[in-house]
């Protein structure tokens, strides 16, 4: 058995292992980085440098940019401002909702910002009079588009860009992907306006037991909140900038440094902000996606592939069916597996038909952004899965409009956008 086959059949193992979710998936990603550099397709080293990666360390960073937010209180302060410009008419407030968890997240851990905002929007609905489900699943869908419009609003797609760097293709900017973010989010704000809200279900949930805003509870201090704003907004400048070419992962990092230095957040409260699980995975499937390189593999696939549709298929089909593929295993596999999994085969599948490899990394990156289907596929509906008394075929019945949107949007304008 050739070494490329071998890498391949550990690629097929942690695809299964993912799906049966018997294991927790970063420690299903670090034994397959260990597996590969015990079989020699990379040097044992490799299975770990990743770990401290560029990848890494803007995802970290970001992280605790973002805790330093929710920490202040200062992304909860944002978010009334916003929701206070709504009436309490249902279809002003979901809009409301959407659209300040979008820009939120564009920039902001989803998960994160769902759960600093689920209070409040549970207030909103409250006085409203809205059934909690009413609400909960646009501030989840709302999320959910809003992590497409920069680089760092997902942490697949951080984790696809690290694997484009770690090939040698030109990676992403911070703000290249709004091209297509900003249409999906406006599109799904509108779908939700006039079509999406007549699908979502009063499951009949109630504000009992849950915690719903009350400003009296807010006691951050507005010093810390300004503070933190300037530098947060002085980020966003220099990572949409790049002044003196600064890479973004040194310009988040010394973000991130300064918000500790300056107390709006504490060292610990820092480190409790890092989702080290993604870290792992992040880091290790790099190392996974290095070895199948190296050794051929993904070379061996996408040889495969062009047997298929021939070797005279139009990139658009195959951009096709690697959107189709790609969104349909987010749908039960994490986003980030999804990413790590499938942004090497795609850049495989690139250098065996002679396209640009960044176009289908872009793709992979997207439509592993487009777990809308199932409460299973992202974290964000996770989270308000159980307050909102969801059934799992709710967010089928609410999310397919926005994957149809997703899907087109990646078909049609990426390749115009990022031509072959």
């Amino acid at each position: 058995m050739t070494p490329a086959v071998e890498s391949l059949i550990i690629v097929a193992l942690l695809a299964i292992a993912y799906a049966l979710d018997k294991l927790p998936a970063a420690v299903v990603a670090i034994t397959a980085a260990i597996l590969c550099a015990s079989l020699k397709m990379i040097p044992y080293a490799g299975a770990f440098a990743s770990l401290a990666g560029t990848a890494a360390v803007l995802l970290m960073s970001m992280m605790i940019v973002g805790g330093a937010l929710f920490h202040t209180g200062l992304a909860a302060r944002i978010a009334r401002a916003f929701l206070k410009l709504t009436g309490t008419s249902e279809r002003g407030v979901m809009v409301a909702i959407m659209l300040v968890a979008a820009l939120l997240s564009s920039v902001l851990n989803n998960v994160g910002v769902v759960v600093t905002l689920m209070p409040i929007v549970l207030k909103m609905c409250q006085d409203a009079k809205i059934s909690p489900s009413r609400g909960l699943m646009p501030l989840a869908y709302g999320a959910g588009v809003g992590g497409a419009i920069t680089l760092v609003g997902t942490a697949s797609t951080v984790t696809a860009n690290g694997l484009l760097e770690a090939a040698k293709i030109p990676s992403i900017n911070f703000i290249e992907l709004a091209w297509i973010g900003i249409p999906l989010t406006v599109l799904s704000i509108v779908y939700m306006a006039v079509w999406g809200r007549k699908l979502i279900p009063d499951t009949g949930s109630s504000f009992e037991g849950l915690a719903v805003y009350n400003e009296k509870d807010d006691s951050q201090k507005s010093g810390k909140q300004v503070i933190c704003g300037i530098i947060f907004v002085i980020i966003l400048i220099c990572m949409a900038w790049q002044p003196f070419k600064l890479p973004l992962y040194f310009i988040s990092s010394v973000g991130a440094l300064i918000l500790v230095l300056t107390g709006c957040i504490s060292e610990k409260e820092a480190y409790a902000t890092i989702d080290w699980p993604t870290i792992v995975i992040c880091g290790s499937m790099i190392a996974v996606g290095n070895a199948v390189t190296a050794t051929g593999g993904g070379k061996l696939i996408a040889n495969w592939v062009v047997s298929v549709l021939g070797s005279d298929a139009s990139p658009y089909l195959i951009t096709a069916v690697l959107v189709i593929v790609v969104t349909v295993m987010t749908q039960f596999l994490s986003n980030v597996s999804t990413a790590t999994l499938m942004t090497p085969i795609a850049i495989a599948i690139a250098s065996g038909i002679g396209c640009n490899a960044k176009t289908l990394g872009i793709i992979v990156a997207l439509a592993a952004n487009g777990s809308f289907l199932t409460p299973v596929g992202a974290q964000a509906f996770t989270v308000v899965y159980e307050p909102g008394k969801f059934k799992f075929a709710d967010f089928t019945k609410v999310g397919l409009p926005i994957v149809l949107i997703n899907t087109i949007l990646a078909i049609v304008l990426v390749p115009i956008i990022w031509p072959f």
